[in-house]
């Protein structure tokens, strides 16, 4: 995962925080890092504004199953005006224990306006071994926010991943991210974006790999709420043996919504021919 030494860091091992391997000092004024958990006990109104509003209770089983333990998790949150220079890692790894293993996390990132940051978030199996995670992200921009987001989920071939991120942008913020999957027996990658502010943009790039009898969707929802934002949506896919891959995106661009740019793209490659992709 290329972790960097001087990176701030925090470790997830099974779905709970390893204080012993995050690296959380040294953090700048207007900046808290930490688990989820201790936040919700020091300061849990500063979480009530955004907290669970953009997933809503949960519209499935995992998605419920996820808010009914989201103590579990991380938050990051800026200040207004705070630039961290310093990326953020956020690695949630799964350690045999001869049992299956859920882990269900919770990230909440709330950005003030005018905040920047970088956060680079990994998924990866320590060994072999029945796992299933069920992660839902919700990341909230201010005006004029930006967040650069690099997310790699390499797991065993026995696991199961699922992930719902949530995002909502406001007027003139920023939103680039780089995403992805390449091991697990199944994975699933949701991406739900509302842009609520004028003159935001996004830009989202995909890779997705699915080896032999591995099956990864992708499914893309997003709304242009407002005037004069753009969004750019680029993936690509490569199967090999029996592999399967589904992706849909959808893009709603509402009435009001003016002045919208908004590309999407997805260009696979099957190796083999009994691998399928249905886009």
């Amino acid at each position: 995962f290329g972790i960097a030494a001087d990176h701030h860091r925090l470790v997830f091992v099974n779905g709970r925080l390893a204080p012993e391997l995050s690296r959380i000092e040294d953090l700048p004024p207007g900046v808290f890092l930490g688990g989820l958990r201790e936040a919700l006990e020091s300061d849990p109104a500063a979480l009530e504004a955004d907290l669970g509003r953009l997933s809503g209770p949960g519209d499935n089983l995992f998605a419920a199953a996820n808010t009914a333990s989201m103590a579990e998790g991380a938050l990051i949150r800026l200040d207004s005006d705070v630039q961290l220079e310093r990326p953020i890692e956020l690695l949630s790894l799964s350690a045999p224990t001869g049992e299956p293993l859920i882990a269900q996390p919770r990230l909440l990132v709330q950005l003030g306006a005018g905040a920047q940051a970088t956060l680079v978030e990994g998924f990866a199996g320590l060994g072999s071994g029945l796992a299933f995670t069920n992660v839902i992200s919700e990341i909230v921009l201010g005006e004029g926010a930006r967040l650069s987001h690099q997310r790699l989920q390499h797991e065993s071939p026995q696991a199961f991943h699922l992930a719902a991120l949530y995002l909502e942008l406001a007027a003139r913020s920023d939103y680039q991210c780089v995403t992805s999957s390449l091991g697990a027996a199944w994975s699933r990658t949701e991406f739900h974006l509302d842009f609520v502010g004028e003159g935001a943009g996004s830009r989202i790039n995909g890779l997705f790999m699915a080896g032999d009898r591995a099956l990864t969707d992708v499914h893309l929802d997003i709304r242009h709420l407002v005037p004069g934002c753009r969004s750019e949506e680029r993936f690509k896919g490569i199967l090999d043996g029996r592999g399967v891959a589904v992706f849909d995106g959808r893009i709603l661009v509402a009435q009001e919504a003016q002045k919208t740019q908004a590309h999407l793209s997805n260009a696979n490659l099957l190796l083999s021919r009994l691998a399928e992709v249905d886009t």
